[in-house]
């Protein structure tokens, strides 16, 4: 066989990889950008000189709908949120967030939904309810309108979204 044949054969069969492979590349790209994405986050409701109320927010960034929403937590993490003192009340609606009944059935694109969150109230040391600043790793486990699992490992801070500091002296500006 000619040289310059098997160099043409050569040649097209990598042209051929490579267009598979670029095709390849962009459906998985597209089923990527085409999805549900389920984030979770603490936002403070309110906000005093020695007390605070918070927010759990779920929201769906993606560009698709999300089925059977579900926030998952190992009971020993959800209790090192807690202050000492806590009343059952707090602690139970807590809990309830991580409850198998508290699934979500639909989560639309772009769209989040809020559920109380705790409180506290009191001077540290002596505060009640739960933990300004603690951590509780959670997991969201979520499915897309065509049944395609998703997980979601996302760690929660209870402290206020407006001031990753801390703290501030005023409202953030918007840029327009």
């Amino acid at each position: 066989m000619d040289i310059s044949v098997v160099s043409q054969y050569g040649i097209s069969a990598t042209a051929l990889l490579i267009s598979i492979s670029s095709f390849v590349f962009a459906i998985r790209s597209w089923h990527q950008s085409n999805r549900p994405i389920v984030v979770a986050y603490i936002e403070e409701h309110s906000m005093g000189v020695n007390s605070a109320t918070f927010n759990l927010v779920l929201s769906n960034t993606g560009n698709r709908p999300a089925v059977n929403v579900r926030l998952n937590a190992r009971s020993n993490d959800i209790e090192k949120i807690f202050e000492e003192k806590i009343d059952e009340v707090t602690k139970n609606g807590i809990f309830n967030c991580f409850k198998e009944d508290s699934e979500l059935a639909l989560l639309k694109n772009n769209t989040s939904i809020v559920t109380s969150f705790g409180s506290f109230e009191g001077i540290y040391p002596k505060r009640e309810g739960i933990k300004y600043d603690s951590w509780l790793p959670i997991e969201i486990t979520y499915k897309d309108l065509r049944a395609k699992s998703y997980k979601e490992k996302i760690p929660l801070k209870v402290r206020g979204l407006k001031g990753f500091g801390g703290g501030i002296w005023s409202e953030p500006k918007k840029n327009n």
